[in-house]
């Protein structure tokens, strides 16, 4: 087999398969005092998680599955709920304890439960658009359903938001061949370790082309990345929505591998967009943390699109998980000939002028995980115990720095160094 076709079926075996067992328990929890729950709502305290879903993935029911979705593409937004089950036949008191502590004395295996449909917006697009006495507005019958259905949401929502101490919303977007089920197992775990104290939604794009033949599986990550610039401009909508809530106090997004371009894609056209308003897009948004894990961008692309927005600044944190033994960017890199994809930036990548100059925003942290990752190592961002443990610090708001919940090492102004043993009890 070609060192190509090798590292395409490595790439589909690491990207599409999310696991099906609970991840290792984050290091912050392994000591003996650990409290992960201890400011968990009651309502929350059950063997399940409940994952608000958006996805723009067409209809793929079946028998065993009356609601699902595919890969194909819709025009149209679904929202539901999908349940995510741990254990089987597991009490809160059984997983409260399989939650801590290094070693588990067995696995705990996730699965999907009932996935509801709950509400679906009218398509928009070239067609939804039509001119009244010079104006260009979408057409009055789609306008009123699209906003019967926002207010349908935003009370689905606040519901949620209600149920947390927090008020905070915190949105996943996966990466490339993820199918339906896997941002929710992912989606329902980082919530689950966070300590479930905040509402939990996957948006889920038409990624996981699927083909028999191995040849075709480079198609398969075209397709997806045609697919996830079909997408921007729902995830764009979506993320204004949840902001607009009023119930929503604050709102942290995550996007893993080519997840990442999807994300920063959308939040640079609404920092566009608000910024021509003479608006922060920050305030108006509500962002907390921004983190990019894995993320599979050309750098210098990045630099260009997005730096030069000033798309890192407008949330309260922005913080960059990298890995140099991240096989699937190491992937990309050999496919598109990258000078450097983000997920393997390094500071010696960065000349003095540029250092001189990141170091006046302590917004931005760039995190080299030097720990050992499992297989090619690119989901290292929650199936590796610290980096997970550092994810989790970082959504709360911890700042890096010695003499902190983040001891992370230091190589040079906004770059941290996660080494292997990272927040492991002495």
């Amino acid at each position: 087999m070609s060192r190509l076709m090798l590292a395409l079926v490595t790439a589909v075996i690491v990207l599409g398969g999310c696991g099906r067992t609970m991840v290792a328990t984050p290091t912050i929890y392994w000591g003996e005092d650990a409290q992960p729950f201890a400011n968990t709502p009651e309502e929350f305290k059950t063997p399940t998680a409940e994952v608000l879903y958006i996805t723009d993935r067409a209809r793929k029911d079946s028998e065993s599955k009356p609601v699902w979705y595919g890969f194909d593409r819709s025009k149209s937004q679904a929202y539901g709920r999908c349940e995510v089950k741990f254990g089987r036949g597991m009490t809160w008191e059984e997983l409260e304890a399989a939650s801590r502590g290094e070693r588990r004395t067995e696995e705990v295996p996730i699965s999907i439960g009932t996935v509801t449909e709950v509400g679906r917006l009218p398509a928009m697009g070239g067609f939804s658009f039509m001119k009244v006495d010079g104006q260009v507005v979408e057409r009055a019958d789609e306008a009123a359903e699209r906003q019967r259905l926002v207010v349908q949401f935003h009370a689905d929502l606040s519901t949620q938001v209600r149920k947390t101490n927090s008020g905070e919303v915190f949105l996943f977007v996966h990466g490339f061949h993820n199918e339906f089920q896997d941002p929710m197992f992912v989606t329902a775990q980082i919530w689950h370790f966070m300590g479930r104290d905040i509402v939990p939604i996957a948006y889920t794009w038409p990624a996981g082309w699927k083909s028999a033949a191995l040849a075709s599986m480079l198609f398969g990550y075209n397709y997806d990345r045609e697919s996830g610039e079909f997408t921007i401009f729902h995830l764009k909508n979506v993320i204004r929505v949840i902001a607009s809530n009023p119930d929503v106090k604050k709102v942290h997004l995550l996007a893993h591998s080519r997840g990442t371009d999807v994300l920063i894609s959308a939040l640079r056209e609404l920092n566009i967009a608000y910024t021509a308003a003479g608006k922060d897009t920050g305030d108006e948004l509500k962002l907390g943390s921004v983190i990019l894990a894995a993320p599979d961008i050309d750098m210098e692309v990045f630099s260009q699109r997005i730096g030069a927005e000033k798309v890192p600044l407008a949330p309260e944190r922005f913080t960059v998980y990298v890995s140099k033994n991240d096989g699937a960017i190491g992937l990309s890199d050999f496919l598109f000939k990258s000078k450097r994809r983000l997920g393997r930036l390094r500071y010696a990548d960065v000349n003095e002028v540029e250092r001189e100059a990141i170091k006046s925003f302590p917004e931005l942290s760039v995190v080299n995980v030097t720990a050992k990752t499992s297989g090619p190592g690119h989901s290292y961002f929650y199936d590796n115990p610290s980096v997970l443990s550092d994810l989790i610090l970082t959504l709360r708001g911890v700042a890096p720095g010695e003499g902190t919940e983040r001891p992370l090492t230091l190589e040079g102004v906004p770059f941290w160094t996660l080494p292997q043993g990272y927040l492991c009890p002495k």
